[in-house]
């Protein structure tokens, strides 16, 4: 009679694959990294507002979340959460509609993902946008109701404060009012001054976007596009200054060039994304601040911005 021997256990086999490594042909290798649009820049931003992952690269921790996209307050008790992205590097819209749980939500922080912590922040429960689950492309956004609804970003922003102020702005928005006035961005001198430059769209004698500078005596000079009727498509729209020269351009097609746009020696210290007092009715879905990005960078950041908000780039 044969003695059946007993089966003992070895112990258990690493799995193939861990959130750290994984077997390629026998050989344990590393998952490949996350690369995102801000990767594949030579350019460095001085603030990146959006819903999706931009960068492998850590922003921070807040509340003990790492790498926040944005803070939400609950309309039904006021509290707030972070929330960051998910597998596919975009915002967790799944965990914000749990939180909200079909009440309505207000942004109360965007996360800066440039690396230099230019949050933008609002405490004011009436000056918080609106946390819209489907907007643009059917993807989340905040969205302003005019008014006061913004975010400030209040710091040094040291990098367009330097030798003609030299700022190129990308933001995908829509304005959902036409005709009507919106801002969607405003850059302001916080210590009293009344110096400010303010990219908006302004309807009702003309519809047309606008770059409007105002000096601290009151002076304004603007840079307007042609009569645009009732655009209220959804839109990737820019504004390149240095020095003089201002350049507005709409999904990737200049619609104004001026060489007239002096903003002198203005120390900006305050941006504010939406308005204090002239919101922009209707949605940023994301918002890139850069110095002066090169014309291979810049064709990047907008047809990234195109392809993820399904808008065509000319």
């Amino acid at each position: 009679m044969t003695t059946r021997r007993p089966v003992t256990w070895g112990p258990p086999r690493a799995p193939l694959w861990t959130p750290t490594t994984h077997r390629r042909g026998g050989v344990v290798v590393a998952p490949p990294s996350f690369s995102g649009l801000l990767d594949a820049l030579t350019a460095v931003p001085e603030g990146a507002y959006a819903m999706r992952r931009l960068t492998g690269s850590s922003w921070g921790t807040d509340d003990s979340v790492t790498d926040p996209l944005i803070r939400v307050r609950r309309a039904s008790d006021n509290d707030e959460q972070n929330f960051t992205y998910n597998g596919s590097g975009i915002l967790d819209a799944a965990a914000v509609a749990t939180f909200l749980s079909a009440t309505t939500g207000f942004g109360t922080k965007w996360f800066d993902q440039s690396g230099n912590g230019y949050d933008g922040l609002q405490a004011t429960a009436l000056d918080q946008p609106a946390y819209v689950a489907s907007s643009m492309n059917s993807l989340p956004a905040f969205e302003g109701a005019g008014g006061a609804d913004r975010f400030d970003a209040d710091y040094a922003w040291t990098g367009i404060n330097g030798t003609d102020l030299p700022m190129h702005v990308f933001m995908a928005l829509r304005n959902d009012i036409s005709p009507d006035h919106g801002i969607f961005m405003n850059c302001a001198d916080s210590g009293g001054g009344s110096d400010n430059i303010t990219f908006r769209w302004r309807g009702g004698s003309g519809d047309h976007y606008r770059v409007n500078k105002t000096d601290d005596g009151g002076t304004a000079i603007n840079v307007d596009s042609a009569d645009l009727t009732s655009d209220t498509a959804d839109r990737v729209m820019e504004f390149d200054h240095t020095g003089t020269a201002t350049i507005i351009l709409r999904d990737g097609t200049v619609i104004k060039s001026s060489t007239s746009h002096d903003v002198g020696t203005t120390v900006f210290n305050q941006i504010n994304i939406f308005h204090t007092a002239a919101s922009l009715e209707g949605p940023i879905a994301e918002l890139f601040i850069f110095v002066d990005p090169s014309g291979a960078d810049a064709a990047t950041i907008r047809q990234s911005m195109g392809d993820y908000y399904g808008i065509t780039i000319s």
